[in-house]
């Protein structure tokens, strides 16, 4: 463990199947992850780049259910217990699952986070609110230049913020570095800080966590190693001793 510093990996699951994503969390866990971050395909993928689009769409085409994607995650529960859970989910496969057994899957499969995506036409506060009033968290993905409304309402709600370290907007005053931002948003309330986006090196995470972050999603810089065990593991090896040396500092 990273002594209170959580490192998350994100993982795209389901392509090319629900059983192969279950497999390659096998492969994560191996390598010393004990954090995933899972989502569940989308029919409308709009906020995801081309690879993970088109894996999401090859899953529905090829595995149609949406109950087949949550009994894998499920039996990876049951089999990895030592790997904390938490989920991406888009509005319309919350929708089409349904509430009610949404709620039964989370309880079963260990899952109190999710990051809820909503549809084109923005955030559905109402959805929302429905899945933080059946028991869940939802993380509040926040862009780098601070807005306050978004940042009042995370607070106000005491979700966890995942700093993006892009935005299409100027940083605010004084929140011009990494650990700027992170400052300002303690001293708004936000009790837990995520940084996502951008972590593509062991050294980038340990600056992230110099910053003061209580952790960091590590992405894409690992999808070109899903097809090369051997690759991934070595670097979730990587950036678990980075973590780890950094505490030790």
């Amino acid at each position: 463990m990273n002594r209170g510093f959580d490192t998350v990996y994100y993982l795209n699951f389901g392509a090319p199947s629900p059983a192969a994503g279950v497999e390659l969390a096998a492969q994560y866990a191996a390598a010393g992850c004990r954090h995933l971050q899972l989502d569940l395909p989308t029919r409308d993928p709009y906020l995801e780049h081309d690879i993970i689009r088109s894996r999401m769409l090859q899953s529905l085409s090829a595995f149609p259910d949406l109950g087949v994607y949550l009994d894998a995650i499920c039996a990876l529960y049951k089999r990895l217990p030592e790997v904390k859970l938490e989920l991406t989910a888009y509005e319309d496969t919350l929708r089409e699952i349904g509430l009610s057994r949404f709620f039964e899957f989370c309880a079963q499969a260990g899952i109190r986070h999710v990051a809820y995506l909503p549809q084109r036409q923005g955030a559905d506060e109402a959805f929302g609110a429905k899945l933080e009033a059946g028991g869940l968290q939802l993380l509040e993905a926040v862009p780098f230049h601070l807005p306050d409304g978004q940042v009042a309402r995370a607070v106000a709600a005491g979700r966890p913020i995942q700093l993006m370290t892009q935005s299409s907007q100027p940083p605010r005053p004084g929140c011009e570095t990494l650990a700027g931002a992170i400052s300002w948003l303690r001293r708004q309330g936000a009790r837990q800080v995520y940084v996502t986006m951008g972590i593509r090196t062991p050294q980038r995470l340990a600056e992230v966590r110099r910053a003061g972050a209580d952790g960091a999603y590590i992405g894409s810089c690992l999808i070109e190693a899903w097809g090369d065990q051997a690759e991934l593991g070595r670097r979730i090896a990587a950036f678990e001793q980075a973590a780890e040396q950094e505490a030790a500092e």
